[in-house]
């Protein structure tokens, strides 16, 4: 039994050695830490966005001044919560600027998408 077990142990991890490309699936050997690893990056993320969607939804018309006003403080809170690095805040302010309609609906959901978008 021990046999079979290091047996199918070796072929494992040297299977993925065997294909002739980049494999997406990896060692299998690495798929549980990858696996908590994936879990607690998301668990993170989620968290990230209700705390930018609820600032969002708490202060949206004062956003909406600062979108068309050029900046402001709550766009930069906004900014902040969401993680968007300051190279990509001139990006972003071009994006929310370009379609004022999208992101004045009644809606939340688009304002926070490309808030997250451009967050790390």
């Amino acid at each position: 039994m021990r046999y079979l077990i290091c047996i199918a142990l070796m072929a494992a991890t040297l299977l993925p050695a065997c294909t002739s490309g980049p494999s997406h699936i990896g060692n299998p050997l690495t798929l549980p830490g990858r696996a908590i690893t994936h879990g607690i990056s998301e668990a993170g993320y989620k968290a990230r966005r209700a705390k930018v969607k609820d600032f969002v939804a708490r202060n949206k018309a004062q956003i909406l001044s600062d979108i068309a006003a050029g900046g402001g403080a709550k766009l930069t809170t906004a900014m902040t919560l969401a993680c968007v690095e300051p190279e990509k805040q001139s990006p972003l302010m071009t994006e929310l600027s370009s379609n004022p309609d999208l992101y004045a609906q009644e809606d939340i959901e688009p304002l926070v998408v490309a808030l997250m978008v451009h967050g790390k």
